[in-house]
């Protein structure tokens, strides 16, 4: 294999190489940029909003038994705004990420656009892989 530090391939997010999701000479993965992975790597090793917010007045626990990973978040309301939001878990490297990188887009937004965010999201997630079907 060719490729990273004494020839060999690096592997991760955006990595590239052969296999699923590997175009050729677009970046791998559908051509996402080598900075996708290090905002993912970023994110896992500086967590931003980490931690159990002890003035919490709304909680929510999710579980992937497929993986085991766990998370919580929490968040501070106040006039129907996220004033505060934190997160606890334990997972792979994309688990702490998105949960890093969600409350750093939620802290301030109102409930009502947090909720609308949720929906379009869930909708790419369940689009049955027809992403033309998802405004985004």
């Amino acid at each position: 294999m060719s490729g990273g530090a004494g020839g060999r391939r690096e592997r991760g997010v955006g990595g590239g190489g052969s296999g699923a999701g590997d175009t050729g000479d677009t970046g791998g993965y559908g051509g996402i940029p080598e900075l996708y992975g290090e905002v993912i790597l970023d994110h896992n090793r500086r967590p931003r909003n980490f931690g159990r917010l002890a003035a919490a007045n709304h909680v929510a626990v999710g579980h992937n038994p497929l993986c085991g990973d766990r998370v919580a978040i929490y968040l501070r309301v106040a006039d129907e705004r996220i004033e505060e939001i934190g997160f606890e878990g334990v997972g792979c490297a994309i688990s702490t990420a998105s949960a890093s990188m969600m409350t750093e887009a939620l802290r301030g937004k109102p409930v009502a656009e947090a909720r609308q965010l949720f929906e379009r999201f869930h909708a790419l997630l369940t689009a049955g892989g027809d992403l033309r079907e998802v405004s985004v």
